[in-house]
């Protein structure tokens, strides 16, 4: 889209890089789940047991942070709420739930999302430890959203809600004012070198110029990592403010936003 910016870049031992290995992109493997849904809606209603014993065909990785959902284990939760559980909550188990449900469950769901997978050029996390995915290609899956150009403009925008309805506020949406809705996911990882790996990629919605930006940090302290994010997201913020574009044209934003 004309005059939508973007920036991605991964920060490791001070320097700035535009490629590094990621924990895992959710919004990119939900943009494949999310079409498996909406061909048959009423799987949308559809519970799975909240439980790690739902899950056989995948490793679910341990979280550093842990997620602030709501959701109780041995309790059965809708589809949609495991949706927006992975999405607003970075909840892993219900991340791997929705995987198991869509690949060996639903109907030719596992060639489906294969497809699906490769025509939005997203790595199949069947294997954790082999996931890689660049800043420019987290940054993609929000040009994506943002333009409802892979799924519908409700379900896009649904998607950006989800994701701006985030808890974590120590990366990007810290370096911006407030008052500017961010949608972002951000991502963590422990190496076996005992380094971490932080990210945070999201969209900012800066009235009339809004952008996305990617920025992907590996380093000792969680600390020191959301410092550089935070400041990351300041300078371009601060940049984006300053520049004259034409005004953008009607495209996906979060829900709440719309109505505000």
């Amino acid at each position: 889209m004309t005059g939508f910016g973007s920036a991605e870049g991964a920060v490791q031992g001070g320097r700035l890089r535009l490629e590094i290995r990621t924990v895992r992109a959710p919004e990119g493997d939900l943009l494949a789940v999310l079409p498996l849904y909406e061909d048959e809606p009423g799987l949308f209603d559809t519970e799975l047991l909240y439980d790690e014993t739902g899950v056989t065909h995948y490793q679910i990785p341990t979280q550093i942070k842990p997620p602030h959902s709501e959701l109780r284990r041995g309790e059965r939760y809708s589809i949609e709420a495991l949706l927006r559980a992975t999405l607003a909550h970075s909840d892993n188990l219900a991340y791997y739930l929705l995987l198991e449900h869509a690949n060996f469950v639903v109907p030719s769901g596992q060639a489906r999302l294969a497809r699906t997978f490769q025509e939005l050029g997203v790595v199949d996390p069947a294997e954790f430890e082999s996931r890689t995915l660049s800043a420019r290609g987290y940054g993609r899956i929000f040009r994506l959203l943002y333009n409802a150009s892979f799924l519908g403009v409700r379900d896009s925008e649904q998607v950006l809600s989800w994701l701006a309805e985030s808890p974590y506020d120590k990366g990007l949406a810290a370096g911006v004012p407030a008052a500017v809705a961010v949608s972002n996911k951000f991502g963590e990882r422990p190496l076996s070198d005992g380094s971490k790996q932080l990210h945070d990629c999201g969209i900012v919605f800066l009235p009339e110029h809004p952008y996305s930006l990617c920025v992907m940090t590996q380093g000792r302290e969680f600390s020191d990592l959301e410092a550089v994010i935070r400041e990351v997201s300041r300078m371009v913020f601060e940049a984006r403010t300053r520049e004259r574009s034409p005004k953008e044209p009607r495209a996906a934003r979060p829900l709440r936003e719309r109505r505000g």
